[in-house]
């Protein structure tokens, strides 16, 4: 009886898995619906399209600041005004 034991770990057990899976052609115990992965690939699309906006208001506000600064500047220089 004790020979049919062996230690058990994660490696061993995804070794067997592995083998018995391409010795006996097992299918896969649960199959997701089609209209799930294609779910799912819209919400990566909306997700990185709404980073890409976020990045881009960003940009924005960070020129805004630029322009502004360099506005002051040019407006207390125009105005005989010391920066």
């Amino acid at each position: 009886m004790d020979g049919f034991r062996y230690d058990k770990n994660d490696r061993l057990d995804a070794v067997s898995l592995a083998m018995a899976m391409s010795q006996h052609h097992y299918q896969s115990a649960f199959k997701e619906k089609a209209v799930y992965g294609e779910l799912h690939d819209l919400e990566r699309t909306y997700q990185e399209f709404n980073e890409d906006i976020v990045r881009a208001k960003n940009r924005l506000h960070q020129k805004r600041c630029y322009l502004s600064y360099i506005y002051s500047i040019i407006q207390s220089i125009k105005h005989g005004k010391k920066p």
